[in-house]
């Protein structure tokens, strides 16, 4: 889900539900950084490349089957 993927402002920017005009500015300050446009992609990229890789996924599950 969202919380486990996007830390606000390291893989990607929050904004609260319900809140258009905060929506706005987060696309507005998107469109107008190349630079971080491309540092969130880049840390997003390396949090799931660490955290949701398959042999990481497998050892959850296995533990989970285990303790079952």
């Amino acid at each position: 889900g969202v919380p486990e993927l996007v830390e606000d402002s390291v893989t990607g920017l929050l904004v609260p539900s319900q809140n258009s005009s905060a929506l706005s500015d987060a696309i507005l300050k998107l469109y107008r950084s190349p630079a971080l446009r491309r540092k969130l992609g880049e840390e997003g990229r390396k949090k799931v490349l660490e955290e949701f890789n398959l042999q990481r996924s497998a050892a959850t599950l296995h533990t989970i089957f285990l303790e079952a």
